[in-house]
C-alpha cells in the first residue's frame, strides 16, 4: 500500500498567515474613515470655490485610497504548504501561483529566525527571485537555498513544524545538523 504522505497532492503542512491584526485592521478603518470623511470636504470645499475638477479628483483618488488600503490588508494572507512534490507559497489572493520548489532543486533547509526589516526590507513577498522572503509577521522561518543558488525564507507562525515537514516530504535531514549553513546561518537556528 502507497504512503499518503508520498502522494503528490497530500498536503503535509499548511499555513495560512494573515497580515493585519484585529488592532490594525480598526486603526486602518479609522483613518479610512478619516480619510473619506476628509475627501468629501475637500470635494465640497474645491466644487464650492472654483468648481475644480482636477482637484476634486486628487481628493477622490486619495478617498479612494483610504479605503483601499485597510480592505487589502484585511484580505492578504500567506498561504505556505508542504507536498511530497515540493513547497508552494503565495501571497492571496494577489498571487495566483506564487513561488513552486521541488525538492530535487533544494540544497539546504532549516528553521531560523531573521530581520525582517534588515535582511529583506520588511514583510510580504520581498527581494527577488534569487534572494528573498515571504513573510506576513513575525521573524521565524525556514531558510531553504537551491541548486541554482537562490535563497529565501518561508516565514511561519510554526517554524519547527514547517521544517519537520520539509524533512518528511523531502526525505533529507535539515541543515542544522550539519556544517552545511554559515556561522551568521546557525546564529539564527530556532530550537
Amino acid at each position: 500500500m502507497a504512503d499518503p504522505a508520498r502522494e503528490p497532492d497530500t498536503v503535509l503542512f499548511r499555513e495560512e498567515q494573515h497580515y493585519a491584526s484585529t488592532f490594525l485592521i480598526v486603526a486602518l478603518s479609522i483613518l479610512a474613515l478619516v480619510g473619506v470623511v476628509m475627501a468629501a470636504e475637500g470635494v465640497r470645499a474645491t466644487v464650492a470655490s472654483d468648481g475644480g475638477t482636477g482637484a476634486t479628483i486628487g481628493i477622490l483618488l486619495g478617498g479612494a485610497i483610504a479605503v483601499a488600503l485597510p480592505l487589502a490588508f484585511t484580505f492578504s494572507r500567506l498561504v505556505t504548504e508542504v507536498t511530497a512534490e515540493g513547497l508552494r507559497v503565495r501571497l492571496a489572493p494577489w498571487q495566483r501561483q506564487g513561488r513552486r520548489v521541488r525538492w530535487e532543486n533544494v540544497i539546504r533547509f532549516a528553521a531560523v529566525t531573521y530581520r525582517p526589516l534588515r535582511d529583506y526590507g520588511g514583510w510580504g513577498v520581498r527581494g527577488t527571485r534569487r534572494h528573498g522572503a515571504y513573510n506576513a509577521r513575525g521573524d521565524c522561518g525556514v531558510f531553504l537555498e537551491t541548486d541554482d543558488g537562490a535563497t529565501f525564507v518561508v516565514g511561519s507562525q510554526e517554524p519547527l513544524a514547517l521544517e519537520r515537514a520539509v524533512v518528511t516530504a523531502s526525505g533529507r535531514e535539515t541543515a542544522r545538523h550539519g556544517d552545511e549553513l554559515g556561522r551568521a546561518e546557525r546564529a539564527r537556528l530556532v530550537t
